[in-house]
Formats: C-alpha cells, sequence, structure tokens
C-alpha cells in the first residue's frame, strides 16, 4: 500500500549496501532506514485518516503522533501475524490468501485509529469486512490497475497513484465503520 515509502526505503538500502558494503555501518545505517520506514508507515496511516475525517493534516503527522513506539511494535507483531495467516492461505491454491488478506487490510487502521492491541486489530479487522468481501476485492482489483498504470510511466506515476489509493483505502475503512 504505501508504495512510495517502501521505494524510498529500498532505495535507501540499496544505497548503502553500495557505499558500505562490507562494512558494520551498513547494518547501522540499514536499522536506520528501517526505524524511519517504520514511523512513516505507520504516520502515512494516520495523516490519510486526519485527511478523511476533515482534520488539518500536516506533514508532522507522518513522523509525530501519539504512543509512536507501541503502535510500531503493535503493527510489527500484528503485521507478522496477519503475514503468516495470509502466507498459509495463499499456499492452499492462492484464493483463501486473497480471502484472509481483503479480510485483514484494515489491522494497522485500527492500531493507529483505536489504538488497538495486536489480536484486537486483527479481530477488529475480521468484523468489519466480514460484509464487504466482494466489494473490496474488486476495489483491490481497480487499485492494482491504477497502480500498475502510474508504475508504467517509469514510476512516476506512482507519485500521484499511490498516495490517491492509499486515500481510496482510509476512506473505505471509515465507510464501512458506519
Amino acid at each position: 500500500m504505501v508504495v512510495g515509502v517502501y521505494f524510498v526505503y529500498y532505495l535507501g538500502q540499496f544505497f548503502v549496501k553500495i557505499a558500505f558494503a562490507r562494512s558494520p555501518l551498513a547494518v547501522l545505517f540499514s536499522l536506520a532506514f528501517t526505524i524511519i520506514f517504520l514511523v512513516i508507515q505507520i504516520g502515512t496511516y494516520n495523516f490519510m485518516l486526519k485527511v478523511v475525517d476533515g482534520k488539518a493534516a500536516t506533514i508532522k503527522d507522518l513522523y509525530s503522533y501519539k504512543d509512536m513506539t507501541m503502535k510500531i511494535l503493535r503493527n510489527i507483531v500484528a503485521g507478522i501475524i496477519v503475514g503468516v495467516i495470509v502466507g498459509i492461505g495463499l499456499i492452499f491454491l492462492i484464493i483463501p490468501g486473497i480471502y484472509l488478506g481483503i479480510r485483514l487490510m484494515f489491522f494497522t487502521y485500527y492500531i493507529v485509529d483505536k489504538d488497538a492491541g495486536v489480536m484486537d486489530s486483527i479481530k477488529m479487522s475480521w468484523e468489519l469486512t466480514r460484509n464487504g468481501v466482494i466489494n473490496l476485492f474488486f476495489l483491490s482489483i481497480l487499485f492494482l490497475i491504477v497502480n500498475f498504470i502510474g508504475a508504467l510511466l517509469f514510476g512516476i506515476g506512482l507519485a500521484i497513484t499511490v498516495p490517491l489509493t492509499f486515500l481510496a483505502t482510509a476512506t473505505l475503512y471509515r465507510k464501512f465503520q458506519k
């Protein structure tokens, strides 16, 4: 979802490997990029929810928010659990993995928005998507196509399509809550 942040993260990791190949500094820079990435990833969810809610959102919302450390740690643990669940589902003929991925797609929003714990965020996402799996599936396909088109322009289009699909996902999260 956060293709732009991932791109910057992997680009930074790439430059660290080139500049500090076989150097102990490579590990430190890699760790620093990972921490920055995690802060901005959660901050992006925070930023988009503020936009959807009609609140003033600033660049500071990307790196400064309430309970930052705990939200990052919860997101890491929940992400690992969801990744394992979806991965197992993908092993069983792909369709179960897609279904599980759709049902659990909002866990990070609950961590950011409701300060939910690891298992609570997963359960809340499961409950939220109960009646919308088909719609979310087709919207996910649409988002994939839109981002693919953005990538066709040497990746430059992703600077527009990724924030738009991210904003649309935050909007869906709010709409499904009503």
